[in-house]
């Protein structure tokens, strides 16, 4: 490998690396992921559901999400309620055929999101009408509705949390978001089952 991509390999890691540090030192937005895994713990614990989604790499971070919930994080334990609206592929596309793209998830959201659900919208631009939609429908219904998106100055009303990576780079973004949804898969998963199931 020449000096030049291995200067490249360097600067994303470093580029991700200084994101990462940004959120650590926003006291914030460390407050507000633990606000959100506070509350979706309580949802969980109420039989609530949590529904999670976003377009192209967005759509696999709620499905890495998701598959975390249901399956596991750390340790055995009984899955969590959650659903990747990002997932059907003949709900999507009968939707955005039928209807438009823009309501592919809002649609879906008044199908399975009730009233004391979460609905977690995830955008790097924070400019997907699709993610505001949904997260606006779910609102509507009496979701607590939750947006992971990027650095920008956008103000979204319809959302109770806006969890915000410190970057208008977007795959810095997408791995600042993995952080953020890992931080809290594990803290939902330690409220609910704490050690009493690691070993079961």
């Amino acid at each position: 490998m020449n000096d030049y991509d291995f200067e490249r390999v360097c600067r994303c890691f470093q580029d991700s690396i200084q994101s990462s540090r940004n959120c650590l030192n926003d006291a914030k937005c460390i407050g507000d992921i633990a606000i959100v895994s506070r509350r979706l713990t309580d949802i969980i614990k109420d039989g609530g559901l949590v529904a999670v989604f976003g377009n192209g790499g967005s759509a696999t971070d709620a499905q890495h999400f998701v598959g975390e919930l249901v399956g596991k994080f750390k340790f055995e334990r009984r899955p969590i309620r959650s659903v990747c609206l990002s997932d059907n592929i003949a709900s999507l596309t009968a939707i955005a055929n039928d209807y438009t793209y823009s309501s592919v998830f809002s649609r879906q959201v008044e199908a399975f999101v009730k009233s004391g659900d979460m609905a977690i919208g995830i955008s790097t631009s924070g400019k997907s009408l699709n993610i505001m939609n949904a997260l606006i429908k779910a609102k509507e219904i009496g979701a607590y509705t939750v947006m992971l998106t990027g650095d920008n100055e956008l103000n979204y009303r319809f959302v109770d949390v806006t969890l915000r990576a410190k970057s208008k780079d977007t795959p810095i973004i997408q791995n600042v978001h993995i952080i953020i949804l890992h931080a809290i898969a594990m803290i939902v998963e330690e409220n609910l089952f704490g050690n009493k199931e690691k070993h079961a």
